[in-house]
């Protein structure tokens, strides 16, 4: 049995490039065709048409299987149950499509027949007014069944037919990508279309499509699509050339724009004679009640089916104006417990929507996003007339969100600009690959390949977090945050800048422009971004970076700039408000109009101006530069303060700094400040010794201090061991960052791989490559007492079996010798 395989990658680029596409054309081609109908008895009707489906002059010359009657409009004898339809772009003569309708008691079918050996043209013979395909293979494309006609009683389309597709037609969202070269007409079913107007309104309702590639089944490929439309307001057809299900103009399988038509399913590229796309009649996106699901399981007719992958993707409307758009897109990349993380289900959440009322363009204008990660099963399920789905409902899907926790998180702002899309924002994935600029493939393919390993690790249970190291960049014009802890899908907004963000953010960014970041961080780790850090980098002849800083503490704030530092003592609320995003129009509702209350404008750089909004003592110096601040205990801060020449005071005396001279000072708050002069780290380590046992594996505890005022960054802390009259071998590694006064413990794991005296010594190489010698300790290792396949066992969790102990058993001498030389280094080796 083979194992399912999953695509590696969201298709979401191309994806992205329809949003851009306009309602679609053929509405306005039927509306310049100007066509006349000759009757030639007994059973042939010509249609010229100028201009015409395809170029300024077009014929078509149905063949009719009954009498045709001269003296009736030609308009009421398209004889769409037992005739053929020749299909002549350019009237010369030549076949570009040929159509065949055929009646079997209460069945009607359609034949589809398009070119086949690549001369634009498409073969047949005539012979007393009896048509016979002979186009290479004689097979048609599209066969389309149905039982109730093609049109309904009041002349729109009856949306209740199946069709059987055979060759190269693209109808799946990567048939283009995996297999759309793969496809003949050769008498294999490669995709069916099930399209159904279940409470017979004239609109369908909801429709499937179930892919069949010459690929092997358990292979990654979309085997069903499934789509749903829950306001019963797919808009009627427009551009169908005589027969309802057959236009052109199309510009993907995916149902364009958000206007008042649809376009036909079949859509002819007529400069080629074929059968190029088969159109949604069920919109997948670009409707406000929809959803759609992409399933890599194939779901069978008549029973409650698993999916996985996009289910659903859904789409909801909550502006009372009526407005076309949605205002939620909530995408849902779901796979079931066991698919690919044993014994529960795993999931990424994409929850875009829009605040504002109105809509600058001709796709939704999204405002905010949660990327979300988590093990959340579905609740419920989905019944559709033909199957169910094991998914939570429509209607439940936004509560069910926003009422579970979850283990990564991610929110994205748009602060200038628009993002014009029909999928909702695709920035800052928690699953699928950190994607930095969906416009931009270089740092797309660069860090989302890495960044969804990390991603897949933390989730799958492979490591205990997910650096915050991918989240860093974004493209202009957006502000995005990211969140490492478990936790509920929440939102504040912050009185400091006005702006909303995710509840328990470690660190955030807002790209302005080309030169211009602001950058965020939680220092403290609480709830709520503490510091805003504006960069601003112009280049010319020279390159000329300026900073702004604004720290916010519990009882202070404190400005900084490139040559000044204000210090104002105020205690800020560090939230005006809570709330979870929008699950309903009541919640929507809500939010925007808190928002209206609350919002301010700043300019991105105006840091000082955020802090202008809270009165309080301060003290302002000039000649000033701040660096290295950072919370301590529960009310306090540290930071370094550069005092250069000719530096002044004035305002509250919070600060001493009578009779100081200009250079660096360690300034502290606890409830008083104290300020002194700056000494640099001073660096000690303590080895908690114990013997220890030949080849037994043990952790050592090692105590680090900083007792200079200068805080240490983080390096490389190494474990060097040795006997005498050897040379010292690196048996241990850690990252450590030593703040002032702030010892750690650390503990690192060694197996000494023989008896004696060891010396053990800490080193830490720093970031400029430069390496400081700690407090070397003697440690005294007793040969073992066991036998080495006894310890080897107990030292070994990789050995999981007896008989792979046994052979490592009877190799121990050696394998101890090649452990010995391929993974101790000695001291000095690669630097």
């Amino acid at each position: 049995m083979h194992q399912l395989r999953l695509p590696r990658y969201r298709l979401s680029i191309l994806a992205l490039l329809l949003t851009a596409l306009l309602p679609l054309s053929p509405a306005a081609a039927q509306a310049k065709m100007d066509c006349q109908g000759t009757i030639e008895p007994p059973r042939r009707l010509r249609i010229e048409c100028t201009p015409g489906f395809a170029t300024g002059k077009d014929r078509i010359t149905i063949y009719s299987q009954r009498d045709l009657d001269p003296a009736r409009p030609w308009q009421e004898q398209l004889d769409d149950t037992g005739a053929t339809w020749i299909f002549d772009a350019g009237a010369d003569d030549r076949a570009n499509l040929i159509l065949r309708f055929e009646q079997q008691g209460d069945k009607l079918t359609a034949s589809v027949f398009d070119d086949q050996d690549r001369n634009n043209m498409v073969s047949y013979r005539e012979s007393g007014g009896q048509i016979t395909v002979t186009e290479y293979g004689q097979r048609p494309t599209v066969v389309v069944t149905t039982r109730d006609g093609w049109t309904r009683e009041d002349g729109a389309p009856n949306f209740n037919y199946d069709m059987q597709i055979d060759g190269a037609v693209e109808g799946m969202i990567d048939t283009s990508s995996l297999y759309l070269d793969k496809l003949k007409t050769d008498g294999k079913i490669d995709l069916t279309v099930h399209v159904r107007d279940s409470d017979d309104d004239g609109r369908p309702d909801y429709e499937w499509r179930q892919a069949y590639p010459p690929l092997a089944e358990e292979d990654g490929f979309y085997h069903t699509s499934v789509m749903v439309n829950n306001a019963h307001d797919e808009p009627p057809i427009a551009g169908a050339i005589f027969w309802p299900l057959l236009g052109t103009g199309a510009a993907s399988f995916i149902k364009g724009g958000y206007g008042n038509t649809s376009a036909p399913p079949i859509n002819v590229n007529w400069s080629r004679s074929k059968i190029d796309f088969l159109v949604e009649s069920v919109a997948s996106r670009n409707r406000p009640h929809n959803f759609f699901v992409y399933s890599i399981l194939r779901v069978t007719e008549g029973q409650l089916n698993d999916v996985n992958f996009e289910s659903p993707f859904a789409f909801y409307q909550f502006s009372p104006e009526g407005q076309n758009f949605p205002d939620l897109a909530l995408r849902v990349a779901y796979y079931p417990a066991g698919l690919v993380a044993p014994n529960v289900p795993v999931e990424q959440i994409d929850y875009s929507w829009r605040q504002e009322r109105t809509n600058p363009g001709d796709q939704p204008n999204w405002d905010y996003r949660l990327g979300l990660t988590g093990h959340n099963p579905h609740v419920g399920q989905i019944d559709l007339p033909d199957f169910s789905l094991r998914l939570t409902p429509y209607e439940q899907l936004p509560r069910w969100v926003v009422d579970n926790t979850w283990d990564l998180a991610s929110f994205v702002a748009r602060e200038s600009g628009g993002y014009l899309s029909s999928e909702g924002m695709y920035e800052w994935a928690t699953l699928e690959g950190v994607i930095v600029d969906v416009n931009d493939q270089e740092p797309y393919e660069q860090i989302a390949k890495k960044s969804r390993k990390a991603q897949e690790d933390y989730v799958y249970g492979a490591d205990e977090k997910v650096s915050g190291e991918y989240y860093q960049q974004i493209r202009e014009g957006l502000r995005g945050e990211f969140r490492s802890r478990t936790g509920a899908a929440e939102l504040y907004f912050s009185p400091i800048d006005r702006k909303l963000h995710i509840l328990g953010a470690d660190h955030g960014v807002w790209q302005i422009d080309g030169q211009r970041t602001l950058r965020y961080a939680n220092l403290d780790h609480d709830n709520f971004l503490d510091q805003w850090t504006f960069t601003s980098v112009t280049t010319g002849t020279t390159t000329v970076t300026s900073t702004r800083q604004l720290n916010v503490a519990p009882s202070h704030m404190l400005y900084a700039d490139d040559s000044s530092l204000t210090i104002r003592q105020v205690r800020a609320r560090p939230s005006l408000f809570e709330t979870l995003p929008p699950a309903d129009q009541a919640e929507w509702e809500t939010l925007g109009a808190k928002l209206e209350a609350n919002q301010r404008q700043f300019a991105p750089d105006d840091l000082k101006g955020l802090m202008s909004q809270f009165a309080g003592p301060e003290i302002q110096l000039s000649g000033a530069k701040l660096r290295d601040y950072r919370p301590t205990g529960d009310d306090g801060f540290r930071f370094v303060l550069t005092l250069a020449p000719g530096f002044t005071a004035k305002g509250a005396t919070l600060l001493d700094l009578q009779n100081r001279k200009p250079g660096e000072y360690v300034v502290t708050y606890d409830g008083t400040f104290t300020v002194e002069p700056l000494t640099p780290p001073e660096l000690a380590a303590t080895i908690h010794t114990r013997p220890l046992n030949q080849l037994e594996p043990s952790a050592l505890q090692l105590t680090l201090r900083n007792d200079g005022l200068q805080d240490q960054p983080a390096g490389l802390l190494e474990l060097w061991a040795g006997l005498p009259d050897t040379k010292a071998t690196l048996v241990a590694t850690d990252t450590v960052t030593l703040l002032a006064h702030e010892p750690i413990s650390v503990t690192m794991n060694w197996s000494p791989p023989s008896e004696g005296t060891w010396t053990l010594t800490p080193k830490l190489r720093s970031a400029d490559k430069s390496t400081i010698t700690l407090d070397a300790a003697q440690i005294s290792v007793a040969p073992t007492q066991v036998s080495s396949a006894d310890v080897l066992i107990s030292a070994s969790a990789s050995f999981k079996t007896l008989p792979v102990i046994a052979a490592i058993a009877l190799l121990f001498a050696g394998l101890a010798g090649y452990i010995w030389r391929q993974q101790w280094r000695p001291e000095g080796a690669g630097g």
